[in-house]
């Protein structure tokens, strides 16, 4: 029997602690963590300690927190063997090593055993309906178009993410180890021709992996470069092996390299296929005018500065209009402070929706809203460029950089929420006048994001320089 103690009493804890307990063949001895006034609680069923307080034997320390790196240096220069010390990430890899899950479409049209000619297998840290995971999905189905096998794997994934990727043919393995695996462990993996590690975040995979076939499309901003050196420490470029780089937009090449200064990346945006939908274009004056806010429900979304400019309105305006939120909500402390925030507004919860329900919801929302503190090019506009809606976003998104303010779209200053108050009065006041900013917007979707951009961006800067 395997005896860990666990290193933070915090949110990862709390999200991952059924499936610690559940590992058959571990004992959890307890939780230790640096904040005294949580000594003495519980978990669950384990006791909060400080580790000074530590005195049983144990074979490893599981970190589970996002200061990982930092509280790592300390156990080490507090006496503790560096090879008992692991990330949580790591240890359930660990555990669960060689051991991948396989889902196939019905039609066995997916990569078969020893298939090394026109394949392409997608890692991305998690099977769930993200922007980089459904640029990912877009990509591999334009693939499929070329004759291609493909395949997508993740350390996990949702039942619906799973199911939307098989039933558009792409084949999904599930493997809790796949960013600490090497390249001939994964047998999975060996089956295609070409890797393409997807987003900063799985940049453990592209160390591990190790391989010329590997290649990297990086989607992130700052903020989550930020998150991994807390997790991991500052990044040495010669631990990536890699074949080729590419960033989703100007943004995402930018700030990669601020932190990789001497590795070559090429600019490659995502395409969307077009669902394109005809709706009324007047509202009656008994219709609201809905503006819509599609993503994660984060702080680093900008969702607080949203509900904080929709109660900077006045009482006129709220019989004008409905504010949708369409997201997951997270039992976690800024989604009840949003919650909060609310109060008696007009805004609607819709919950997470699949792309299937994101269309049927595009047809009833009039505008777009991005508050985004930082996204290099978020999916969700480029959707409601493609369905001619109104789009406002903050000026720090990548998106920025195709459009002209007030005349494709509308800008606003990140995080100040009066200002984006300012546009949403502005549009409410104005929105019979608008239809010139419809029909640019579309334009913008389809020169750089139509499925056609991507087709020519597939045979220009990969097929030409030899990545398939």
């Amino acid at each position: 029997m395997e005896k860990i103690i666990l290193y933070g009493a915090g949110k990862e804890l709390n999200e991952n602690y059924n499936e610690i307990i559940a590992i058959s063949d571990v004992e959890v001895l307890c939780v230790v963590d640096s904040d005294t006034e949580k000594c003495g609680k519980f978990i669950g069923d384990l006791e909060i300690c400080l580790v000074s307080q530590v005195r049983t034997q144990y074979d490893f320390i599981v970190i589970t927190c996002s200061y990982a790196y930092e509280i790592k240096k300390q156990l080490i220069e507090a006496g503790v063997e560096e090879k008992k010390i692991i990330r949580l990430k790591e240890y359930l890899g660990y555990k669960n090593k060689n051991v991948w899950r396989v889902f196939r479409p019905t039609n066995n049209e997916s990569c078969q055993e020893n298939c090394y000619q026109k394949s392409v297998a997608a890692v991305v840290p998690v099977g769930e309906f993200n922007g980089a995971c459904i640029a990912m999905i877009y990509f591999l189905i334009e693939m499929k178009k070329k004759g291609f096998s493909v395949g997508i794997a993740a350390t996990r994934a949702e039942d619906g993410f799973i199911k939307y990727a098989v039933n558009n043919n792409i084949e999904v393995c599930v493997y809790k180890n796949l960013e600490f695996a090497s390249y001939d462990e994964f047998g999975w993996i060996g089956r295609f021709n070409i890797v393409i590690v997807n987003t900063l975040t799985a940049h453990k995979a592209v160390q591990n992996l190790h391989h010329d076939r590997v290649y990297w499309w990086i989607h992130e901003s700052e903020s989550s470069y930020d998150y991994e050196i807390r997790l991991w420490g500052e990044f040495n470029e010669n631990d990536y092996f890699v074949s080729g780089v590419f960033g989703v937009s100007d943004m995402a090449v930018n700030v990669f390299h601020r932190f990789f200064p001497n590795t070559k990346i090429d600019k490659f945006e995502y395409g969307l296929p077009d669902y394109y939908v005809e709706s009324p274009k007047e509202k009656s004056k008994l219709s609201p005018i809905i503006f819509a806010i599609i993503g994660r429900v984060s702080r680093e979304k900008g969702l607080d500065i949203f509900v904080e400019a929709i109660n900077e309105l006045s009482n006129e305006y709220y019989s004008k209009c409905e504010f949708w939120i369409i997201g997951k909500l997270y039992d976690d402390d800024f989604c009840k402070e949003l919650l909060k925030q609310v109060g008696d507004k007009p805004i609607k919860f819709f919950g997470e929706k699949d792309p299937n329900e994101i269309r049927s919801i595009y047809y009833k929302v009039d505008v777009v809203v991005n508050a985004s503190k930082m996204d290099s090019l978020p999916i969700v506009i480029t959707e409601a460029f493609m369905n001619k809606k109104i789009a406002v976003m903050s000026d720090v998104i990548g998106t920025v950089r195709y459009i002209e303010n007030n005349r494709d779209a509308f800008v606003f200053r990140s995080e100040d929420s009066s200002d984006l108050a300012r546009v949403l009065k502005y549009v409410v006041d104005n929105y019979s006048e608008l239809d010139f900013m419809r029909d640019n917007a579309r334009l913008v979707y389809e020169k750089v994001f139509s499925l056609s951009g991507l087709d020519d961006r597939i045979d220009q800067k990969i097929c030409n320089i030899g990545v398939l």
